[in-house]
């Protein structure tokens, strides 16, 4: 038994007609002449009709855009968890003392380091004022910014500053207690001691039965350091302005 079956029909293909054809078939024998012409003569590199054709059959692969770069450096550092986290880590850091305050420096100017500092002998008053037992006022001023300060230059030598400089010994209870021997006798008109005037300024000159202290800098280094009895002290009434060995 045959079985019958009917064709199947052709796939309806648009006609392209017969001038465009021409047109296209025209174009592409133009496109040919141009392009090596173009190539060797203006430097153009246009691809030919045969790359045209397969570069429109082939399909571009896209590759994967990798993120392995852009998510390192989003990462943060994770933060360690809190059963990790030790004493060291919660311990908030030590603040720097202030630089303007006069007790910053007072451990570096005390001579030893088991020695009382000048801050601890004196009477603190208000502010940054501090007074001795003889009533020397001991205040801010001064290139150092405290007249305390200004003081401890005269606690150790300054082999490079020109001139003459006068330096203490014996530590900073002793050169305390010499100032307010030098500042008591000015009062007392003792004979050992001469006060003169320089505008408001009161200049007190004053010997001591011993040495008490040496003169420094580059000319007391000349004259090898010789040692002094000798103190001159500068106030501004009970206002401490400078002291030292000369």
């Amino acid at each position: 038994m045959t079985t019958n079956s009917k064709p199947r029909p052709a796939p309806n293909i648009p006609k392209i007609p017969t001038s465009w054809l021409i047109l296209i078939v025209f174009l592409g024998i133009i496109y040919s002449i141009f392009q090596p012409w173009a190539k060797s003569t203006l430097g153009l590199k246009l691809p030919s009709i045969p790359e045209l054709i397969s570069s429109q059959n082939s399909q571009p692969t896209q590759r994967p855009k990798s993120h392995t770069t852009d998510d390192t450096q989003d990462k943060a550092t994770p933060e360690k968890p809190t059963s990790e986290r030790t004493a060291t880590d919660d311990k908030p850091k030590d603040q720097s003392p202030d630089p303007d305050s006069p007790q910053t420096s007072a451990k570096d100017d005390t001579a030893t380091e088991n020695e009382e500092s000048p801050y601890d002998l004196l009477k603190k008053l208000n502010g940054d004022v501090y007074v001795s037992e003889a009533g020397v006022r001991y205040t801010r001023g001064s290139e150092e910014g405290h007249r305390i300060k200004h003081l401890a230059r005269h606690m150790n030598d300054i082999p490079d500053r020109a001139g003459s400089h006068g330096v203490f010994e014996g530590g900073w209870k002793v050169t305390l207690e010499r100032i307010d021997q030098a500042y008591l006798r000015s009062q007392q008109k003792d004979p050992k001691t001469k006060v003169r005037q320089e505008d408001n300024r009161s200049v007190i000159e004053t010997e001591f039965n011993g040495p008490i202290g040496y003169v420094g800098g580059k000319e007391g280094a000349k004259k090898g350091h010789p040692a002094t009895r000798r103190l001159r002290l500068v106030t501004e009434g009970d206002r401490f302005i400078t002291a030292f060995p000369y």
